[in-house]
């Protein structure tokens, strides 16, 4: 059964360096993917062999403001939507994914990759 997933964390960062983290091409090669594309506020588009089903870009922006991210992800044949919350706290970032379609069933087994998305 498939229902969605919510994590929070504290990023000892300020909003515009999380931010800048997950919107610019070169910071994204870095820490999640091989390749990376965006060019807001029309293309948010990631990819490569440490991706889920990374052969190719499969997200389609949906909203990118100042504090929230959210794309469309199409995995295991399912759209799914992910979003990205920054909120400041200080000097500090409270950051808040939101990803839909989680299967806990599968995250349990290991079993489909819409089951591995909370560790990627």
């Amino acid at each position: 059964m498939t229902e969605p997933m919510t994590v929070r964390a504290r990023l000892a960062a300020p909003v515009a360096t999380v931010r800048r983290a997950l919107t610019d091409p070169a910071e994204l090669r870095v820490w999640l993917a091989e390749h990376a594309e965006v060019e807001l506020p029309r293309r948010y588009e990631f990819w490569g062999r440490y991706t889920p089903e990374g052969d190719a870009p499969h997200q389609r922006l949906l909203h990118a403001d100042d504090r929230t991210l959210r794309f469309a992800w199409t995995l295991d044949g399912v759209e799914t939507t992910t979003e990205f919350e920054l909120e400041p706290d200080g000097d500090a970032t409270i950051l808040t994914l939101r990803q839909s379609h989680f299967d806990l069933e599968a995250a349990m087994s290991g079993s489909g990759i819409r089951g591995v998305v909370q560790t990627y």
